[in-house]
């Protein structure tokens, strides 16, 4: 697959009113490895519009500092949702970007003035930390029963 087609994918969905972004629902389940493998807890975090559009940039982009970054997004960590949204704003044009960003509350997005290589490593050292957040989460998550 060509990665201007699955750009033009990306924009087409990002377009979309933000009311209709949030409200999207899963019709299927989605195979094993075409989902970006988060669980039921962490769903709660996101909608299936934003994972639609992860998965299909995996397609183009690598997947694993890809899904890293969504899971930082899903973070309640300032920091660690910085850099995801710096790694991401890194790799992708900037027309996809800017439409992206107004829907995934980038609003406190640092500007990427790092060098994206700069900005992959520290994702990458960030891994670890957001996982163990993302566990925290869930143990709340679990807690309280919702």
């Amino acid at each position: 697959m060509r990665a201007e087609d699955v750009y033009a994918a990306v924009l087409r969905e990002t377009r979309v009113e933000k009311a209709l972004w949030q409200d999207q629902r899963l019709i299927d389940e989605p195979a094993v490895n075409d989902s970006l493998q988060i669980d039921e807890v962490l769903h709660t975090r996101t909608n299936r519009s934003m994972e639609h559009v992860f998965t299909l940039l995996s397609l183009v982009l690598p997947r694993a500092p890809l899904q890293i970054a969504f899971k930082g997004l899903l973070t309640d960590d300032g920091l660690l949702r910085g850099t995801s949204l710096e790694y991401v704003e890194s790799v992708l044009p900037k027309e996809i970007w800017n439409s992206l960003s107004r829907l995934i509350d980038a609003t406190h997005a640092p500007a990427a003035a790092r060098p994206q290589e700069q900005v992959l490593q520290e994702l990458l050292l960030s891994n670890q930390s957001i996982e163990l957040n993302l566990e925290e989460l869930r143990k709340r998550v679990g807690a309280s029963g919702e």
